[in-house]
């Protein structure tokens, strides 16, 4: 075939082939189209997550009795409870606890010494402030302050879009996150601690045992049961 006939089978391939091109583009429906919308715009990357150091004081008030300087038992307790909740914060490091009041008198010195004595008791090494002013001023009452070196784990929730397109991920947020929960001194993350002198002459019989193949061997593991 040729000639015009040719021209005319061309002609109609050609537009069945754009008319199916149109009719597949119709078919798209509005979330495919919004999914590739989003595949293909241009975004900023987030700022890489890192964990937070803060230090926190938490304030507990000792009420002592009527000119008394001993401690009962629901004193003991509070203070018990106060301090143990301290304890269990996540990712924080008591690093100093103090007792703040006024010691006007030998009744308030008193009840320094007692309180005191109880901290000791319990684990911790008190610093004392003593507040200016009279007894009067704070009824004879002592406050317990703890200071807590915190870490602080980054936020890794994130918003995510609809069906069929990339879901949102905060690129290093769970590193972040295990190494916030991993650290037993919190101020590590701000400033490492300075190395202590290495001991020269253990360091040197390790590489003396081994070149003489003085090696001691790895424990064998224990098997139970028996095989058929």
């Amino acid at each position: 075939m040729s000639g015009p006939g040719l021209d005319f089978v061309a002609a109609m391939l050609m537009s069945c082939a754009v008319a199916s091109c149109a009719q597949n583009d119709a078919s798209y429906t509005q979330v495919e189209a919004k999914a590739r919308n989003s595949l293909a715009r241009w975004q900023q990357m987030a700022p890489r997550p890192e964990t937070r150091v803060e230090t926190v004081s938490y304030q507990h008030l000792v009420a002592f009795r009527w000119a008394s300087a001993a401690l009962d038992d629901q004193v003991r307790a509070e203070l018990r409870d106060f301090l143990g909740a301290v304890k269990r914060v996540q990712g924080g490091r008591i690093e100093r606890v103090s007792l703040r009041g006024v010691a006007a008198n030998a009744l308030a010195r008193a009840r320094f010494a007692a309180l005191g004595q109880e901290l000791r008791r319990l684990g911790f090494e008190p610093q004392t402030s003593y507040l200016p002013g009279t007894a009067a001023d704070t009824n004879g009452h002592l406050t317990v302050v703890v200071d807590q070196t915190l870490v602080l784990t980054p936020d890794c929730a994130t918003d995510q879009p609809d069906v069929l397109a990339r879901p949102n991920t905060i690129w290093g947020c769970a590193t972040a996150t295990n190494l916030a929960l991993m650290v037993a001194e919190p101020k590590d993350l701000i400033k490492g601690r300075a190395l202590t002198p290495a001991d020269a002459e253990t360091l040197a019989a390790g590489i003396k045992r081994y070149r003489e193949n003085q090696i001691t061997p790895l424990v064998a593991p224990e098997t139970t049961g028996t095989s058929e």
